[in-house]
């Protein structure tokens, strides 16, 4: 008969390891600079649709969600929400519309000058926010076998919420994140 190991109980000491301790600093960096970037880049981008018009034809039956609601009236309808923006058709409108934000975008600040043209900051930055997400459940998750592929849609969102909070209010931890909460929240009004 197959003998079962069972894993001791994940205490809290397990999720306060200078490893998770690291992570959770990483993912709360790179979630303030994914949200400020992505604020920024649709300031921009709905600067320009109000500037100027940009339409989208009326869709099928199957759109769902937003794109069916952008798409229900007869004939075109001007797109004003930039996660709609998929839906304008006119390719030599859409260069225009993205070459002005990359101009935008660089002259703001918010792009660096060796990031292509054609790459989004913001979703660079969402990129690096994901990587970060799967470091830190990979750490805090290694006493009781938890990996980032093992975890989707809420469970993944859950389990983030519930390691970050326990390490940043965990009275060990609590003063290294005092002054990063600092740091991160004058960089958040920038």
């Amino acid at each position: 008969m197959p003998t079962t190991t069972t894993r001791p109980k994940p205490t809290v000491e397990d999720f306060t390891t200078p490893e998770v301790i690291r992570d959770v600093g990483n993912y709360l960096t790179a979630r303030v600079i994914a949200e400020s970037t992505r604020a920024k880049v649709n300031a921009i981008e709905v600067q320009l649709l109000t500037e100027r018009e940009f339409t989208a034809t009326l869709g099928t039956t199957a759109d769902t969600g937003p794109a069916r609601a952008a798409r229900s009236t007869k004939g075109p309808t001007r797109i004003s929400d930039p996660k709609l923006f998929y839906l304008q058709q006119d390719q030599a409108a859409a260069a225009e519309f993205y070459a002005e934000a990359n101009r935008r975008e660089r002259a703001a600040g918010i792009k660096p000058a060796a990031m292509s043209d054609d790459h989004c900051p913001a979703l660079a930055a969402e990129n690096l926010l994901l990587d970060a997400e799967r470091v830190l459940i990979d750490s805090s998750g290694r006493p009781m076998g938890i990996t980032h592929d093992l975890l989707a849609g809420e469970k993944w969102a859950e389990w983030l919420n519930l390691v970050v909070r326990m390490v940043v209010n965990h009275p060990s931890t609590r003063h290294h994140f005092a002054d990063a909460k600092a740091v991160l929240a004058s960089y958040n009004r920038k």
